[in-house]
C-alpha cells in the first residue's frame, strides 16, 4: 500500500498496479465478489449482493480520505466498509462484508494485485528473453575474452554471454509462472479462521469467492502463516537479482577501458555533469539500483513470516510496504535490464583488440591441449605455463615464445602452434551451448529463438510470423502513403469482419487488417492465449511491416488489444477508437465453461448464442444477408484458437492500466450491447486520464455490422 517509489525504480504500469487507488478498487472487487457468493450460497438477498456489487465503484471513494484513517482505524478495509455501508442502497446495507474479517479483504485484494504484478513481470521477462535472444543468435561468432576474476581466462563469443543471460531470464520467468499458479490463493476465513459467521456454508462461500475472482481456494485460511506472500517477495527478490547480474556485465563491458559494448545511445541518455566526454550506462545503473532495493525488501517479509496464533500483530503490517516496494522495485529492474539490452551496441572490432592485448596468452590452455598428446598432460601444463611466463617477461606474444622453445617445436610444427593459438578454433562447445539456450527458450515459451535467417517478426507473402514463430495472415488497402489504420476484430471472427467499413475506411487510410492467432488463416497454437501476447502480435505486426505508428480501432476483443496498446506501447498508437468493448469481463468460470464446451463440442455449441448477443432480435430478422457472414466466421473458427482467445479474456483485467492510456480516444458503445453495455465504455471514459467522447449506436455488440455507416462516421470523425 505505500506510494513512494520513485519512477526511475520502477515502471508505470507496476506502479498502476500497486497504487493507492488501485488497492482500493481490488478491495470493493473483493466486497462485491463476496456479496455474490453469499447470495449463491443463500446467505444474502440477490438484491441485496447487486447493491452492494453497484455501490463497489471505486470513483465514488475519496482514497486519500481512506489512507488518512487507517492509522486510526488499524486496517484500510474498516474505514472502506464504513464508506461502503454508507452508500450502498438499502436492501443491501445490512449485508456488507457479511462474514468476512478485514484480513481476508486485505488479503485477497493484495493477492489480486500480486497475480496483476506477477503478470506484468512475466511479460516484460518475455521481452527481456527475446532481446538476449536476438543478441546471441547475432554474435554466436563474435569473439571476446571470457573473463574470470576479473582476469581474461579463455575465448569465448559474446553470442554465448548473450545466451547464458537469456537462458537466466527464462528460468526467472519460467519460477514466476510457477509462483503465480501455486501461491496465490484467495483469502476468507473470517475472524479467527473458522468461517463461523457463514454457519455450515463457509466452505461453499469461500469456494464461490474463489471462483468469482479466478483465484485458487486453499485448503485452508491461511491468515498468520505467510509462507504464499514469502515464496512471491522472495521469487521476486532472485529475479532482481538475476537481473543485476546482466546488469553488471553490460556496466562493466562498457568501461572506458574494456569499451566491448553501450547501451544504446539517446539524446540526453547517459551524460555527466562535470565531465563533457562521459557516457555512462544508464539503465545498467537503474537495474542494479532497483535490483538492491527489491532484495531490500525480502529480509522484511521474511522476516514477518513468524506470527502469533490465528492473527499477527505487526508482521502482516510490514507487508504493506515491503511487498508493493518489492513488486515495484523488481518491475524497474527488468524494465531497466531490457532497456539495456535493447539495441545494446557491440564493438566486436574492440572485443578482438581485447583478445588480443596479452599477445595470445588467453590462449595457454589450448596449447597444453595441443601439447598433451606428444609430452603427456603433466608436462605439457609444464611447458605452457613456463612459455607463457617467458612471454610475459620478454614482453612478446605466446606465439614468438611458443616458436622460440625447443620443447614446442619439438613436439608440434608451427602449423600446429598457429592452429592451437587461433581463438576461433578452441571454442568448444560454444555453438551447441548457444543452441541449446535458444532452442529451450523456443519450447518453453516460443520466443523469439531462431536462426538468424528467420530471427525476429518478418513477411512472408500474405503472413507475418511474430516473434515466437506463429503466422499471422493480415491484409493492406488503401493509399501507400496514406496514414496506417490498423483494424482489430472481434473473438471468433476473421479480417472480413471490417468488409461494412473496408472502403469506407480505405479511401482516407492505408487500412491493416489481420486474423488473430487461432483465427482465419493465421496459425493455431495450442494451448490458453494471454493478452499480452495479443498485445504483442499486434505490435510485431507493425514491425514486420516498417510501420512505426498507427491509428488503431478494435471492437470487442480488438478493444482489449486495442486498451493494451495504449496502456503498454503508446509511442505506436496515433488516435484508439475502442469499440463495444470492456477492461474486463469476469467472472472467470463463465470463460473457462465456454472454453470446455467448445473443445469438447465444437463451435456449433456456442454460435447461437453468440449471436443472440451479438445482433438485436430485429436486425437478425430484418438483415440476415448481414448476420449469415457472421456466422459462417464463428463456425469455421478453429475451436482451439477461439479457446485460447476465451482464456486471455478470462484472465484479462486492463483496469489498473488505464491511467496509462494517455492517447486520445473515443469509445463507440452499442446501447443494446449485453455483452459489454454502455456502462462498461462510461467506465473506461472515467478511468482515463484524459477523459473520452462515448459514441452510442443503436446495436448490440457488433456495432459495425449492425450500423455500418454510423459506426464509420464515429471512427472516421474522430481519426480525420
Amino acid at each position: 500500500m505505500n506510494d513512494s517509489a520513485p519512477a526511475l525504480f520502477t515502471t508505470p504500469a507496476m506502479a498502476a498496479v500497486f497504487s493507492p487507488r488501485t488497492f482500493v478498487a481490488q478491495m470493493l472487487r473483493v466486497e462485491a465478489a463476496l456479496a455474490r457468493a453469499g447470495a449463491r450460497a443463500g446467505l444474502v438477498p440477490p438484491a441485496a449482493a447487486e447493491a452492494i456489487a453497484a455501490a463497489c465503484d471505486v470513483d465514488r471513494f475519496d482514497v486519500a480520505a481512506l489512507y488518512t484513517e487507517v492509522a486510526t482505524a488499524g486496517t484500510p478495509a474498516i474505514p472502506l466498509v464504513r464508506r461502503l455501508t454508507e452508500i450502498v442502497a438499502a436492501p443491501g446495507r445490512g449485508h456488507v462484508h457479511q462474514g468476512a474479517t478485514s484480513q481476508d479483504v486485505v488479503d485477497t485484494a493484495v493477492v489480486l494485485q500480486m497475480r496483476d504484478g506477477l503478470d506484468l513481470l512475466v511479460a516484460d521477462l518475455g521481452a527481456l528473453c527475446d532481446a538476449a535472444a536476438g543478441l546471441a543468435e547475432r554474435h554466436r561468432t563474435t569473439l571476446m575474452a571470457g573473463r574470470t576474476l576479473l582476469q581474461q581466462a579463455l575465448p569465448i563469443t559474446f553470442g554465448l554471454k548473450a545466451a547464458r543471460w537469456l537462458a537466466l531470464g527464462a528460468r526467472q520467468r519460467q519460477a514466476l509462472r510457477l509462483v503465480r499458479r501455486d501461491a496465490l490463493a484467495v483469502q476468507l476465513g473470517g475472524a479467527a479462521g473458522t468461517l463461523a459467521a457463514f454457519g455450515d456454508r463457509g466452505l461453499a462461500v469461500a469456494e464461490s469467492l474463489a471462483d468469482e475472482l479466478g483465484l485458487p481456494l486453499p485448503e485452508l485460511p491461511w491468515h498468520a502463516e505467510r509462507d504464499r506472500v514469502a515464496a512471491v517477495v522472495a521469487a521476486l527478490g532472485v529475479v532482481a537479482g538475476s537481473m543485476g547480474k546482466i546488469a553488471l556485465d553490460v556496466a562493466l563491458l562498457a568501461q572506458t577501458e574494456v569499451g566491448e559494448a553501450a547501451e544504446a545511445a539517446a539524446p540526453g541518455k547517459g551524460g555527466s555533469s562535470a565531465l563533457p566526454q562521459k557516457r555512462n550506462p544508464v539503465d545498467a545503473v537503474g537495474a542494479l539500483a532497483a535490483a538492491r532495493l527489491t532484495i531490500g525488501a525480502v529480509p522484511v517479509v521474511l522476516g514477518a513470516m513468524a506470527q502469533e496464533h490465528e492473527r499477527a500483530v505487526g508482521g502482516w503490517q510490514a507487508e504493506w510496504v515491503a511487498v508493493p516496494d518489492a513488486f515495484r522495485h523488481a518491475a524497474g529492474a527488468v524494465a531497466r535490464t531490457r532497456q539495456a539490452l535493447d539495441g545494446l551496441e557491440i564493438d566486436a572490432a574492440r572485443m578482438r583488440e581485447n583478445l588480443d592485448r596479452g599477445g595470445g596468452a588467453v590462449m595457454a590452455e589450448s596449447l597444453a591441449v595441443a601439447l598433451a598428446g606428444p609430452l603427456g598432460r603433466g608436462e605439457a601444463t609444464r611447458v605452457a605455463e613456463e612459455v607463457s611466463r617467458a612471454a610475459a617477461r620478454a614482453r612478446v606474444t605466446l606465439r614468438e615464445a611458443a616458436l622460440g622453445d625447443a620443447r614446442v617445436r619439438g613436439a608440434l610444427s608451427e602449423a600446429d602452434v598457429a592452429r592451437a593459438l587461433d581463438p576461433g578454433a578452441y571454442l568448444g562447445s560454444t555453438d551447441a551451448l548457444i543452441d541449446r539456450a535458444l532452442d529451450a527458450y523456443r519450447a518453453a515459451w516460443g520466443g523469439r529463438a531462431m536462426r538468424a535467417d528467420a530471427a525476429g517478426p518478418h513477411v512472408t507473402g500474405t503472413h507475418v510470423t511474430v516473434g515466437d514463430g506463429c503466422r499471422l495472415a493480415y491484409r493492406l488497402d488503401g493509399p501507400a502513403g496514406a496514414p496506417v489504420l490498423l483494424l482489430v476484430n472481434s473473438l471468433g471472427t476473421t479480417l472480413d469482419a471490417w468488409a461494412p467499413q473496408a472502403a469506407a475506411f480505405a479511401g482516407r487510410f492505408r487500412v491493416l487488417r489481420y486474423d488473430a492467432r487461432g483465427h482465419g488463416a493465421s496459425d493455431v497454437p495450442p494451448g490458453a492465449y494471454s493478452l499480452d501476447r495479443l498485445g504483442r502480435d499486434a505490435v510485431e505486426l507493425l514491425d514486420a511491416l516498417g510501420i512505426a505508428r498507427a491509428h488503431v480501432c478494435g471492437l470487442s476483443l480488438g478493444g482489449m488489444v486495442g486498451q493494451w496498446l495504449g496502456a503498454r506501447a503508446p509511442a505506436r498508437v496515433g488516435r484508439l477508437v475502442l469499440a463495444c468493448t470492456a477492461p474486463y469481463m469476469g467472472p472467470p468460470a463463465g470463460w473457462q465453461e465456454r472454453i470446455d464446451a467448445v473443445l469438447r463440442e465444437g463451435m456449433g455449441a456456442v454460435v447461437d448464442g453468440v449471436l443472440g448477443r451479438w445482433f438485436t432480435p430485429g436486425f437478425r430478422a430484418r438483415s440476415p444477408g448481414a448476420v449469415a457472414p457472421v456466422r459462417a466466421m464463428l463456425l469455421s473458427a478453429a475451436p482451439a484458437g477461439y479457446a485460447g482467445c476465451c482464456a486471455a479474456i478470462r484472465d484479462m483485467d486492463l483496469r489498473p492500466t488505464a491511467p496509462l492510456v494517455t492517447v486520445p480516444v473515443r469509445l463507440v458503445a452499442g446501447v443494446h450491447d449485453p455483452v459489454t453495455p454502455p456502462e462498461q465504455a462510461a467506465a473506461i471514459a472515467r478511468a482515463l486520464p484524459g477523459g473520452a467522447e462515448v459514441v452510442r449506436l443503436d446495436a448490440a455488440h457488433l456495432a459495425n455490422v449492425e450500423q455500418p455507416e454510423a459506426f464509420a462516421r464515429a471512427v472516421l470523425d474522430f481519426l480525420t
